[in-house]
């Protein structure tokens, strides 16, 4: 059953990682930190940088999901392979989801 727990958590992560990006990439990055009086080069350096870090520790994550997943779906009983599908799923959906977003993206 501790994989399941695994799997949960991976879920989880990847949800909020999607959500978090989703949510940035939503924002213009110019009145991203306006509320926080910083200048303009430290709105940039850190949007920049928090653009940089979500852009490789999602694709990141959710490798690590799917790897998982994966191990297992091969070498856990039953109620492990039914949460790995589940993961598949979540990631699967994530990157579907993702892609059409960047797909059809508005030009500003």
């Amino acid at each position: 059953m501790h994989g399941v727990k695994l799997i949960q958590y991976l879920i989880v992560t990847c949800m909020a990682l999607f959500f978090a990006r989703l949510i940035f990439e939503a924002t213009p990055y110019a009145s991203l930190y306006q509320v926080a009086g910083l200048g303009v080069t430290c709105e940039l350096l850190i949007s920049n940088l928090l653009h940089f870090v979500l852009g490789w520790v999602f694709p990141g994550v959710l490798a690590i999901s799917l790897a998982t997943a994966l191990v297992l779906a091969v070498r856990g009983p039953r109620p492990n392979r039914i949460a790995a599908v589940w993961l598949v799923g979540v990631v699967t959906a994530i990157l579907m989801i993702q892609y059409m977003a960047h797909a059809f993206r508005f030009s500003e």
